[in-house]
């Protein structure tokens, strides 16, 4: 009989609480709003495109391809660019502040 309590009892502590729409609701507000924090650089930075022509000069082959001053939007860049590997041979990016 014993063995038969303790069982109940342990089935009982593992059944999790169950969360009402209230509590739901604002574990969602709450991961909204750190998703909508973006986290600043110290400096503005601007990502650029080279692409070597002999008969130009250095400064004259790049091409700005956009301004961030944030991790999110550092990585936004990073993710939708094509990758530097694929590149075509001359070609490269660089990032200054």
């Amino acid at each position: 009989m014993a063995s038969g309590d303790e069982s109940g009892g342990k089935e009982k502590k593992k059944d999790p609480k169950p969360e009402t729409v209230a509590e739901g609701s604002k574990n969602e507000a709450d991961i909204s709003k750190e998703l909508a924090v973006k986290h600043p650089l110290q400096n503005k930075w601007a990502w650029w495109f080279y692409k070597n022509d002999k008969s130009k000069s250095w400064e004259a082959n790049l091409r700005l391809i956009t301004t961030f001053d944030t991790v999110e939007d550092f990585w936004a860049i990073y993710n939708h660019i094509k990758n530097a590997g694929k590149l075509g041979s001359g070609c490269d990016y660089s990032v200054f502040k």
